[in-house]
């Protein structure tokens, strides 16, 4: 079961990178490409900036999702490093359980938060509700990931792949 949950994770990550790539990439053409009509036409594509930055958004949260699955975050490494046997497990799952603690704080504020996100962004008429949304999703994720790093701390005694590493 533990290698369903990773090879899904695992799945996600892949597919969380090629969608901030295809964003990152589609945000800078569309970009270009308004600074180009607004030098020839001298009026740029007004739903360009709005887009930009609900993409930016987006791809912070998906971000986060991809570098703490990809363990390239700040971690406790230099303290557990150090320690060895049952001091660096019970040190690993402080953190782990800590990550987890402000990720359930994050997702049991999705309610309230997307119920405060009603209406529309400007100009794009796009729900409120789908810029934050990413984020939700990232967190979900996450705590499967932390759930699966608490077992392998426990059973292989650590997190079975290297800092910064591709799952």
């Amino acid at each position: 079961m533990l290698r369903g949950v990773d090879a899904f994770l695992s799945v996600c990550d892949r597919l969380a990178i090629v969608a901030a790539n295809s964003l990152l990439i589609a945000m800078v053409v569309a970009n270009l490409v308004t600074m180009l009509v607004r030098e020839v036409a001298g009026k740029g594509l007004v739903h360009v900036f709005p887009m930009t930055m609900v993409g930016f958004a987006w791809l912070v949260f998906i971000g986060f999702y991809i570098v703490y699955r990809r363990r390239a975050d700040v971690v406790m490494a230099v303290l557990t490093s150090h320690c060895r046997g049952v001091v660096s497990k019970l040190l690993a799952t402080i953190a782990a359980l800590a990550g987890l603690f402000l990720l359930a704080l994050i997702l049991s504020e999705a309610p309230r938060v997307m119920e405060l996100s009603s209406g529309y962004v400007e100009i794009v008429e796009l729900p409120k509700r789908w810029v934050i949304a990413p984020l939700f999703v990232a967190c979900g994720l996450l705590v499967l990931d932390g759930l699966l790093t608490l077992v392998r701390i426990w059973t292989t005694g650590g997190a079975d792949r290297p800092q910064g590493d591709r799952p």
